[in-house]
């Protein structure tokens, strides 16, 4: 019924109709409330202070902060559009969003990094399928000759062979027993001979005595280890020269997955595709390294050291010229999640006994600088990049060009011709023509540039004595520094580079919003002028110096920047990574009064309370403007996210505890997370590269990959699939409601090998679940374009949907597994695939059944057997539910669900077809 009001002359009077028992008062009749007007950027997280409510269409994008504000994340609206919303005193508002500026907006932040101790030096765990072989170029190591003298009575050579050595494992498996290069190739070769399964990769360590060049040891079986967990592993050992010479040829047969290398210098040069590389604590001495990577995916430098990377020859064999012949401390394209963790780089691209005019005499003449050659250098095919803790010096050009923009976090440029840039954009893009460009939102925190180099450049002009470049759309810099173009202490230098004036072909300028900034604090002090000095004291400024701080590193009162390069290339890993942080705060300390972020490392534990900084992604446990305390977590800290979601990225930490809203999540994207508290109804997601582990926890968890462990007694719903790998700690209950859900067989879901005793109880309502996952076959298909991101699967010809759960290669071969399948594929079909990345159609070759997982009580890189007395038991309640979903599995032997050393007891449990408990076995007959 609608009832109609016709209140004559009471315009501006308060009414009151009243109708069946219920009122409607209007306040002043006839007068229209005003609709407060509010502006959002697009792909953004934005903040305000008393927004209450949206439409419900965007309300799950709205999140109630602890101070009392709000924020509304639209990292997933891209176009124009008008929100309605109210606000905390009730009036009516209206937010108008514009187009998001960038075409991709902000990266995932998901990187290949894993655990490091209190040092900062890698935890490595090995596999299920392990050998160490300790490799050395001296005359000593054991040769198949030497080992076929040594035997009872001597063999033959011949018959020293990859299968006869795998069964003596004296050989190669420690430091006093090495072997030659040769040797270890044959093991190498019989470990893989011996695995033909997709599941299982070898785990071998390969360990290269410094000091010898390796030349001929062409590692020719790939680098592909078991997981991102438990990698292949390649490491120096001994003292003397970075290992050099050991060589792999990519083909597209091989190629690293799941590779770690440790103080080596391989000879690798990666022109197709490769899969979570992290090389670690290496110098890289004169040799330019371009990485092409077709469609490839995680790449990271951590404590690296790269330097003195030029070219010997010129590439026409007679003059030297600028494009053909760049040369960078390293080139990489079309990566997807590359981050640069403390590193160094300097005089890249570039020799000091050169001449602009491109003469080479022979060898005469080294490499001048070119405008396309730097320290680091980005292509514009990049996705996702993060430099944090950079020290970079003397590039030939740039000292480091993030052309399609990412973040940069406590990055130091010194004596380059231009710092560093940030761009977001490539160079012909248009702002604002999103259906052209590319690209990604840049953001710089407390990056620094001083020194800048007044050089020249062969054949063609570029940036000179220039600080910073925030090329990008919506730019962000927050706490940077442009300090002194050149020494204040020496006129001779003030007075050479002041003659250097701006001009459209030779730039200097101290920094450049190019397309706009968003939010900037910038300080800029004798570089062609001051920036936002107020409250500081130029005095104390002028004392804070690269090359003050050089002397004191050297024992003097100033040394020169050349020197200063000299000391850091001698520094350990450790050293490096401690003296990257240190020069940045020093020179920070020259506008310490106006800093936004503290300057001092905090060593008391606090509680954190995490709130998304418009400024930012607004995601990162590492980004220090998201925290409450404007750093970020240290070890004894607790963690208050809310209904945010954090991603946790890189770091390693033992926290106290974490407290979350009913819609927060925690996602453990990489490193080590560990808490001794963590709230009942969290909300956990593990990633490929991450850990995470809790005393307890009664709760959500999905593991995708990467490790979730509990210490203690756990509850709720679990999910592992992917190479997941889900610790259910000694006493886990499923509980009405509740469900543990194992998917495929690539991870594993058990105990520790080194607990005692455990028990899962499945209580009445609770639900034990296997999901098969399908298994086909793809024939020279780029499989590492697929982002692991549970990506959506589709046949082409069939419609048959799903979703890619993870994938082995062995040889052209990709063995592929999907989960949650309707319809039924077709062999030679296509399919397609989304993500950043869009490759060509993959085909299947074959459709071979389906794969299960099981419960199992070892762990891979744990104890290796489990401790004697183990007792690990399954209780099956009455009422609670054991379910088989997913792919039709292949007819055949009954399967086995439970590994080793388990024990099931069955008091009732409702049972689908084919599952059984058989003596004390859980087991699935089809």
């Amino acid at each position: 019924m609608t009832a109609y009001l016709y209140p004559g002359d009471l315009a501006d009077h308060q009414i009151t109709a009243t109708l069946r028992g219920k009122s409607l008062t209007i306040e002043k009749y006839g007068d229209v409330p005003d609709v407060v007007e509010l502006s959002a950027f697009g792909g953004r997280v934005n903040e305000f202070p008393d927004l209450a409510s949206v439409s419900p269409d965007y309300a799950p994008l709205l999140v109630q902060q602890a101070d009392g504000s709000a924020t509304l994340d639209l990292k997933t609206v891209h176009q124009p559009v008008v929100i309605p919303g109210t606000l905390q005193d009730g009036r009516v508002c209206s937010v108008s969003v514009s187009r998001m500026s960038s075409k991709n907006g902000w990266g995932r932040a998901e990187y290949y990094m894993l655990e490091t101790d209190d040092n900062g030096d890698l935890v490595l765990e090995p596999g299920d399928y392990h050998r160490e072989i300790w490799v050395s170029g001296d005359p000593s190591a054991w040769t198949r000759a030497s080992i076929a003298a040594a035997q009872t009575p001597p063999i033959a050579e011949a018959s020293v062979t990859g299968a006869w050595l795998l069964q003596r494992p004296f050989y190669g498996s420690t430091e006093a027993q090495k072997v030659s290069g040769a040797v270890a190739q044959l093991i190498i070769e019989a470990m893989h001979a011996a695995v033909a399964s997709d599941r299982i990769h070898p785990s071998w360590w390969l360990y290269v005595e410094r000091g010898y060049d390796y030349t001929g040891l062409d590692i020719k079986i790939n680098l592909h280890g078991e997981s991102p967990l438990h990698p292949r592993v390649i490491r120096a050992f001994g003292t003397g020269s970075v290992p050099k010479g050991i060589k792999y040829g990519n083909s597209g047969a091989y190629w690293p997955a799941n590779l770690v290398s440790i103080g080596v210098d391989l000879d690798i040069t990666l022109m197709r595709t490769f899969e979570n590389w992290l090389t670690a604590d290496t110098d890289f001495i004169g040799r330019h390294r371009e990485f092409s990577g077709d469609k490839s995916r995680g790449l990271t430098l951590y404590r690296t050291k790269t330097f003195d990377g030029a070219r010997q020859v010129p590439v026409n064999g007679s003059t030297w010229t600028a494009h053909p012949d760049r040369s960078s401390g390293i080139y990489f394209s079309d990566v997807l999640g590359s981050l640069f963790l403390d590193t160094f780089w300097d005089k890249n691209g570039w020799v000091q006994d050169q001449v602009v005019d491109g003469t080479w005499n022979n060898g005469q003449y080294g490499q001048p600088p070119s405008i396309y050659s730097h320290n680091v250098y980005t292509s514009e095919g990049q996705v996702d990049m993060s430099w944090h803790g950079m020290l970079t010096m003397r590039g030939a050009s740039l000292g480091g060009q993030m052309r399609i923009g990412g973040w940069q976090i406590d990055c130091t440029a010194i004596d380059n011709m231009l710092g560093l840039q940030n761009s977001g954009l490539r160079w012909s893009d248009v702002e604002g023509n999103l259906a052209t460009q590319t690209g990604f939102f840049p953001i710089n925190i407390r990056t620094v540039a001083t020194s800048g180099r007044d050089g020249n450049y062969i054949t063609s002009a570029g940036a000179k004595k220039t600080g910073l470049d925030f090329l990008g759309v919506q730019s962000v810099d927050v706490d940077c520094l442009v300090l002194h173009v050149s020494n204040p202490d020496d006129a001779a230098e003030v007075a050479a580079k002041n003659n250097h004036q701006f001009s459209p072909n030779n730039s200097y300028y101290a920094y450049k919003h190019g397309r706009g900034s968003l939010w900037s604090n910038l300080v800029v002090r004798r570089w062609n002028g001051d920036l936002n000095l107020a409250g500081l004291v130029t005095s104390f400024i002028d004392t804070i110096t690269i090359q003050r701080w050089a002397g004191q590193k050297l024992g003097k009162a100033s040394a020169t920047i050349a020197e200063y390069a000299t000391y850091c290339r001698g520094l350990s890993p450790r050293q490096l990574q401690l003296e990257i942080k240190a020069v940045n705060r020093y020179l920070l300390s020259a506008r310490e009064p106006n800093l936004e972020l503290p300057m001092e490392d905090r060593t008391t534990p606090q509680v954190l309370t995490f709130k998304p900084d418009f400024r930012g992604e607004g995601f990162r446990s590492d980004n220090p403007l998201n925290w409450s305390s404007k750093d970020t977590p240290i070890n004894g800290d607790s963690l208050e996210i809310g209904d945010n979601i954090v991603k946790w990225v890189k770091d390693s930490r033992s926290l106290e505890a974490l407290s979350m809203g009913e819609q927060g999540i925690f996602q453990a994207s990489s490193g080590k997370v560990s808490f001794e508290a963590v709230d009942a109804g969290s909300h956990i997601e593990v990633g490929e590269y991450g850990k995470f582990y809790a005393d307890s926890f009664d709760g959500f968890a999905t593991v995708r990959g990467g490790r979730f462990a509990v210490n203690g007694p756990s509850a709720g719903d679990f999910e592992a699939s992917g190479q997941g790998q889900l610790i259910l700690g000694p006493d886990c209950r499923i509980r009405d409601g509740e469900t543990l859900r194992i998917v495929g067989d690539m991870g594993k879901v058990g105990w520790d090998a080194i607990s005692p005793s455990s028990v899962l109880t499945v209580e009445a309502g609770g639900t034990l679940e296997f999901h098969a996952t399908a298994l086909m076959r793809f024939d020279a298909f780029n499989l590492t374009a697929w982002d692991k991101a549970l990506y959506d699967f589709l046949g082409q010809t069939s419609g048959a949907s799903g979703k890619f759960d993870s994938w082995r290669r062995i040889e052209r071969n990709g063995f592929v597994r999907i989960r949650d399948l309707i319809g039924t594929p077709i062999v030679g079909e296509k399919t397609t695939e989304g993500g950043f990345f869009k490759p060509a159609n993959g085909t299947i070759s074959a459709i071979l059944g389906a794969t299960i997982g099981k419960i199992e009580s070892s762990w891979r890189g744990r104890a290796g057997t489990a401790v004697s007395g183990a007792n690990h038991n399954i209780i099956l309640k009455p009422g609670s539910f054991l379910r088989l979903t997913g792919s039709p599995l292949t007819p055949g032997p009954t399967r086995d669900l439970t590994g080793v050393g388990i024990v099931v007891t069955d008091e009732g449990a409702i049972k689908d077809t084919g599952l059984s408990v058989t003596g004390d076995k859980l087991v699935l007959a089809v």
